[in-house]
């Protein structure tokens, strides 16, 4: 198993990959979980301000990008606004 967001694309693993996974999730969504994440122990806002402008600077582009390519070349795409242990037991029995 391999957690990479550009699945067939990239054209050295593509012949690897035998199933790809798109966790299609809203980008609001996905910027909460990973704030939460990465700076739940975090007592600086400093570090948040600072993920917060990268991701407007760059990050949200790739998150697009992602849907309009990487998405549409995926053999399974689930509702990543969904409960994380819901999108796992989903995956598992996709893949089982």
């Amino acid at each position: 198993m391999l957690d990479y967001p550009f699945a067939y694309l990239h054209k050295e693993l593509a012949e690897y990959i035998d199933f790809s996974v798109f966790i299609d999730t809203p980008l609001d969504i996905a910027m909460a979980r990973r704030l939460i994440r990465d700076f739940e122990d975090s007592s600086s806002i400093e570090k948040v301000i600072n993920e917060l402008s990268l991701y407007l600077s760059r990050g949200r582009m790739a998150y697009l990008n992602m849907l309009d390519t990487v998405k549409p070349n995926s053999n399974f795409i689930i509702d990543g606004s969904l409960p994380v242990n819901l999108i796992a037991e989903q995956i598992c029995e996709e893949i089982l």
